[in-house]
């Protein structure tokens, strides 16, 4: 049978059972330090722009973390007015490839031995950040731009956020 162009069957259906199904065939936290929270039930949305997203977790500021059903992107969603903040991730893969990283070297400064750039940096708090940043390019860089999920994480960090 050949595949017609909108026959995804996650955009296909509207009641987002198969969204629901890629979320839990993936092995995504229930939790990461502070910055995400998954919901214990994905539920779908549409937002006032008609962009169609199943909210599956929440932000360190209570924002809403949700699968855009249109590109399968990661987007975060202001919980207050429901407009789209911007991107985290461009998969949900590279979404929780990102949750590793951070699960993985936090607390981040304490972890500043680790690192080959150690006798650059007269902070272990900037050489995390660098460290992590590093870390993100390999895997999505195109989500890292000033003022967005990541890049605020980043800034966390460089200023003692996750290092304790």
């Amino acid at each position: 049978m050949q595949a017609h162009r909108g026959d995804n069957p996650i955009t296909r259906n509207s009641r987002g059972p198969a969204a629901r199904h890629v979320l839990a065939s993936h092995d995504l936290p229930r939790a990461v330090i502070t910055i995400f929270t998954a919901d214990a039930v994905p539920e779908q949305l549409v937002i006032p722009s008609g962009a169609r997203l199943v909210r599956f977790g929440r932000s360190r500021e209570g924002d809403l973390v949700c699968l855009a059903l249109d590109d399968l992107s990661i987007c975060e969603v202001d919980a207050e007015a429901h407009e789209m903040r911007s991107t985290i991730n461009t998969s949900l893969s590279a979404f929780i490839a990102f949750l590793g990283v951070c699960e993985n070297g936090y607390p981040f400064a304490l972890h500043g031995g680790d690192y080959d750039d150690d006798d650059v940096y007269d902070d272990p708090e900037s050489l995390a950040a660098d460290t992590v940043h590093k870390a993100f390019e390999e895997l999505d860089p195109t989500v890292l731009d000033s003022g967005r999920f990541w890049d605020w994480f980043l800034s966390d960090v460089r200023s003692g956020d996750h290092c304790d």
